[in-house]
């Protein structure tokens, strides 16, 4: 048997109005996630529309229980998708890419990027153990609460406020390296 509260999900997004008001509320936050994470807008829309989708089937579980906002779980299934979708697509690149570098950069462009890979890497490599694994981690795809389970922490939204800190960490290193602003102007 259905629960109650999967019940009034399933009602809520077999409600056209309601259905509509959830698109345009969620739509701006979408949108910005996949465009600027190498999508487009039709894309984010798209993903929109499988995230909701997915949410209802999930509804139609009697098991199923929302523990969070409607929202945050439709940003988090989309978040989710998208990464594995980018996760796709760097890897069947990746041959391709390695086959066509030297037609498609010029000997600039291949050292310039060497040299910010390194720069991170060095102000990688100086964060703390648990920053860089956080930080791993997260840069591999799992969800927080994958993050929280791993390392043995109390939360998945404490493991999100440290994997925030430690990316904070991170950013200022690398902002404060002189080599940052000569690369930003190259």
């Amino acid at each position: 048997m259905i629960s109650q509260s999967s019940k009034q999900l399933i009602e809520r997004l077999n409600d056209e109005e309601y259905l509509s008001k959830l698109y345009e509320q969620m739509q701006p936050g979408i949108r910005h996630y996949v465009t600027t994470n190498s999508g487009s807008i039709t894309e984010a829309d798209d993903l929109l529309q499988e995230s909701i989708i997915i949410v209802y089937k999930k509804a139609l579980d009697p098991k199923f229980e929302l523990s969070s906002s409607l929202e945050t779980f439709i940003y988090s299934i989309g978040k989710r998708i998208w990464l594995n979708l980018l996760r796709k697509r760097k890897s069947e690149n990746k041959y391709l890419q390695s086959l066509n570098l030297a037609e498609s950069e010029s000997v600039e462009e291949i050292v310039l990027n060497e040299q910010r890979i390194e720069l991170y890497t060095y102000h990688f490599n100086k964060l703390s153990q648990g920053c860089r694994k956080i930080l791993s981690l997260f840069f591999d795809g799992n969800s927080m609460k994958e993050i929280a389970i791993k390392l043995g922490l109390a939360s998945d939204g404490f493991a999100r406020k440290r994997k925030y800190e430690c990316q904070g960490k991170l950013l200022t290193a690398i902002k404060e390296d002189p080599l940052y602003t000569e690369l930003k102007h190259e």
